[in-house]
């Protein structure tokens, strides 16, 4: 089979939190993939000397970004920084497997019609391995992602970059692969309750008006049921 040659954009988010980021990152840079096939960016919101200097050993694009606190924004900061079409998302409390993105390359240079790749974590809980959960086991084309509609999803970007591929005519794998280390932590954004739960419904109510047909519809449906909005 002809491969092609899809680089790869690793984008790392990392709002607040201070504990964990460097773990991220190195895992990013311990890729069995040559490093040539692809890119780091961090887009984080605090200077760190410590990480801007990791940056410059590894040759990582170091954006700092601290103007707003929206989830998708700040994921599309890095989006609007990639070099390369097919991308990989990390937030700063999860990490890579040493070959995530190997598959990752594999997988999307040896198909062209895919737009969305999910794979599961360590992670036993079945909501942290649904196909539209956890934004560190979300690959995705970069052409397919709306920024229009994924920008006025706030709380939920996986949900958002999820439905960006039922949106497409891509297809969609949902892999059992297990690529991401999940780390669970008093620090997790889930976890802060009320604030998350807040601004997760109003991302919710928002669904409707910005996918009114088709699967992305069906799809929305679905999750507001689920949610006790529908």
């Amino acid at each position: 089979m002809k491969m092609n040659n899809e680089k790869i954009s690793v984008i790392v988010s990392c709002w607040d939190r201070k504990e964990y980021i460097l773990d991220a990152l190195k895992s990013v840079v311990d890729q069995s993939l040559s490093r040539d096939k692809y890119e780091i960016i961090l887009v984080i919101g605090y200077e760190n000397p410590e990480v801007n200097k990791f940056c410059i050993d590894y040759d990582i694009k170091n954006i700092l970004y601290n103007e707003t606190n929206f989830f998708t924004k700040f994921l599309y900061i890095g989006i609007l920084n990639a070099k390369y079409n097919v991308i990989s998302f990390l937030e700063d409390d999860d990490m890579f497997m040493h070959n995530k993105l190997e598959v990752i390359y594999n997988e999307f240079n040896q198909n062209e019609k895919l737009g969305y790749y999910h794979n599961i974590t360590q992670e036993e809980r079945f909501d942290r391995n649904r196909i539209f959960s956890n934004v560190s086991s979300i690959s995705i084309r970069k052409g397919i992602i709306n920024p229009d509609k994924f920008l006025q999803i706030d709380a939920i970007p996986d949900v958002a970059l999820y439905l960006s591929a039922l949106d497409s005519n891509y297809e969609i794998v949902d892999s059992k692969e297990i690529l991401t280390y999940y780390r669970i932590h008093d620090k997790n954004q889930s976890l802060h309750i009320k604030e998350w739960i807040e601004r997760r419904n109003n991302s919710l109510m928002v669904l409707p008006k910005l996918y009114p047909e088709g699967k992305a519809n069906t799809f929305v449906i679905q999750l507001l049921k689920e949610n006790g909005i529908w």
